[in-house]
């Protein structure tokens, strides 16, 4: 196996992440042997122009080449983040004048959470908008240099696809095996479950969550759509697609998406729902953002009755350190799942990890949401156009 190198970007982590990346670089440390920590300069000169270096380890040979890991949490301020990311990439690869030769045999970046929204057209006939910025691509710029990226649920098609198209190798993990069954051993998975996809982007992750929960697709699964939005970021209001004759008040139903924000599509969901008769929700998240006023609209939910508990990955500190008091929020540690994925992507392509038992399950190649949603009609013999 090649050398693994996990690295410590100060400036690459925000405070509140240290003890995620800490637990993740020591389950790195536990599968490697003869670990040595190679030392890291970061300071910013009187100017604010930052600098950063590599050095080597005392005792590490100049031939020796590790593949590094690099953290990235791309959060606020976002354009510190993508510098230091940038900068690290480029002080691993960037090859000596003299020797020809570089610190690191590859680089491959570890960001559980990518903060990318703006990633496609948003407006009614698709089209790019004139003036919009895409995140997705700025942030694929950054990636120049390394060789793979791996990340946990990224939010779109458009944003995998701008990364791969630079060269880097998009290892998207998927967490909807462990969403499945954490609602197994729950004891919410029966023949009146409902998985509710709250809009065309997140009902790749319902129908697998569906299908490895053995649930009949065609009778439960619900698809919600918010329409398309305007100029201001509005949508057009949620409209029901698939499944009406799925909810009513002895439906036990549950929403899955890659990210919880301020929770305003989520209550439009719940609400639409409610209004079915349904009185039991349950709801998993990936990423859990919880912009405000997303505490107190969480939690005003679970006041109400009908939420009666919530699964929220620690790609994000939000949910462990905000919303910690309810006892209805469950935090779901995903750190010992990254490390596996990340040794394993030293020495294997993603073809390969995905042709492996243990590890394929947990990869998710993301597919474009109106394709997505197509195939799902012709499945279940429904017209895309119409209410089915």
């Amino acid at each position: 196996m090649k050398e693994l190198q996990p690295v410590e970007i100060h400036r690459a982590v925000p405070s509140q992440s240290y003890k995620f990346y800490d637990n993740f670089t020591q389950m790195i440390r536990d599968e490697l042997k003869d670990f040595k920590r190679w030392k890291t300069q970061e300071f910013d000169f009187p100017n604010k122009a930052p600098f950063l270096k590599f050095s080597r380890p005392e005792g590490v040979d100049a031939d020796v080449k590790p593949y590094f890991i690099l953290p990235a949490w791309i959060s606020d301020p976002v354009a510190d983040s993508l510098l230091a990311l940038k900068l690290s990439i480029n002080a691993l690869t960037r090859k000596n004048e003299g020797t020809n030769l570089s610190l690191a045999e590859g680089v491959m970046v570890l960001a559980p959470y990518l903060e990318m929204r703006m990633d496609k057209a948003s407006l009614k006939n698709g089209e790019i908008i004139e003036g919009e910025a895409a995140s997705a691509e700025v942030f694929a710029d950054s990636l120049q240099g390394a060789k793979k990226l791996i990340t946990a649920n990224i939010h779109s098609k458009e944003a995998f696809d701008a990364i791969e198209q630079r060269g880097v190798e998009v290892i998207n993990v998927t967490l909807v095996p462990i969403f499945s069954q954490e609602a197994k051993d729950a004891g919410i998975i029966n023949e009146n479950t409902v998985v509710v996809a709250s809009d065309f982007g997140s009902l790749q992750m319902c129908l697998e969550f569906a299908e490895l929960c053995g649930l009949d697709v065609e009778k439960q699964i619900v698809v919600l759509d918010k329409g398309a939005r305007d100029q201001d970021g509005e949508t057009e209001g949620l409209k029901l697609m698939y499944g009406e004759e799925s909810l009513n008040e002895n439906s036990v139903v549950i929403m899955l998406d890659d990210i919880h924000d301020t929770g305003g599509s989520v209550d439009d969901a719940e609400e639409f729902v409610v209004k079915k008769g349904v009185r039991s929700i349950y709801q998993f998240f990936t990423h859990g953002v919880f912009s405000y006023p997303a505490d107190d609209n969480v939690l005003e939910r679970f006041k109400r009755g009908e939420v009666k508990g919530m699964w929220v990955s620690d790609s994000l500190p939000q949910a462990k350190y905000q919303l910690n008091a309810d006892e209805k929020i469950h935090t779901i540690e995903i750190a010992r799942l990254l490390s596996w994925i990340t040794v394993a992507s030293v020495d294997w392509s993603k073809k390969e990890l995905m042709e492996t038992p243990s590890l394929g399950d947990y990869i998710m190649e993301p597919k474009n949401k109106k394709l997505v949603w197509l195939e799902f009609c012709k499945r279940v013999n429904c017209s895309p156009d119409s209410l089915c």
